[in-house]
């Protein structure tokens, strides 16, 4: 068995981020992202900043707004309904996780489909069965890492562990064009032998450590897209450690999916923004 190949995720983002840049600084006007949080979840406080660092970088404005646990569902949506009437706002996004009294989809599902920059409104989601230039930032994001390191995979056997709009979904759609894909979650019955069998393996449950050796067959590409924060460090659903040197390849938390998400944000915007 080679070395394992570690996915920099940050060597990426920092080979993309000057061509980016330009198409910016090419612009006749400058772009606005607003990015809502809900509550008090300390990992949304980090997701934010990193947003916001990359705003400055691109030269976009960036405005965060925050609301409270205790906010209601209708203030929510009628600030949103605001900013999709602001001509000078050109994207939002909704920063996940919110509390468990509010619905994060049916909040996504009234941000005007054209200021998306997350694309997982039901509308943006439809629009997945006919192209995939904009995808889900995570997913682009992926999609970007492995076609840097020239791994796209064609007639492979791929398991995606967990269903969700924001990934699970639109990645099988992605994927499942050129390759044989599974979609997993907690009521799937077989998946130790669904996962022996893969690959390509695609986790975000949100179980730290989760993904072991002994469930892979060796030579897998792991994309790991969980993060979990404890005790204020970042942890993916993989056992990286446990996994290196067994698998062909592996995205690390941090520094694998998560710079590559903040950069198709960005990309998304300003495609969003030329499609106008």
């Amino acid at each position: 068995m080679k070395q394992t190949i570690i996915i920099d995720g940050k060597k990426v983002r920092d080979t993309l981020l000057p061509e980016l840049k330009r198409e910016y600084d090419a612009l006749e006007e400058k772009l606005k992202l607003v990015v809502i949080r809900i509550g008090d979840f300390k990992e949304n406080e980090l997701y934010v900043r990193q947003k916001r660092k990359m705003a400055r970088v691109l030269g976009v404005y960036f405005q965060e707004i925050v609301f409270s646990s205790l906010d209601t569902k209708q203030v929510i949506l009628e600030k949103i309904n605001e900013l999709n009437m602001d001509s000078t706002v050109h994207g939002i996004m909704i920063q996940s996780p919110v509390p468990a009294s509010l619905s994060f989809l049916e909040l996504v599902d009234s941000i005007d489909s054209k200021k998306d920059v997350d694309f997982l409104t039901a509308k943006n989601q439809e629009r997945l069965l006919n192209n995939f230039k904009i995808l889900p930032a995570t997913v682009r994001g992926i999609r970007l890492l492995l076609d840097f390191y020239q791994m796209i995979p064609k007639n492979k056997k791929i398991v995606i562990l967990g269903k969700s709009r924001l990934v699970g979904m639109p990645l099988s759609m992605w994927l499942k064009e050129t390759n044989e894909v599974v979609v997993c979650d907690s009521k799937t019955e077989n998946i130790i032998e669904l996962l022996k069998n893969a690959d390509y393996v695609l986790i975000a449950i949100g179980k730290p450590g989760w993904l072991k050796k002994n469930m892979l067959k060796e030579g897998v590409v792991v994309i790991d897209i969980g993060t979990t924060v404890l005790d204020g460090k970042l942890f993916g659903d993989a056992d990286f450690k446990n996994l290196i040197d067994y698998v062909h390849a592996i995205t690390p938390v941090p520094g694998g999916v998560g710079p590559l998400t903040v950069l198709s944000l960005y990309m998304n915007l300003i495609d969003l923004y030329h499609e106008k």
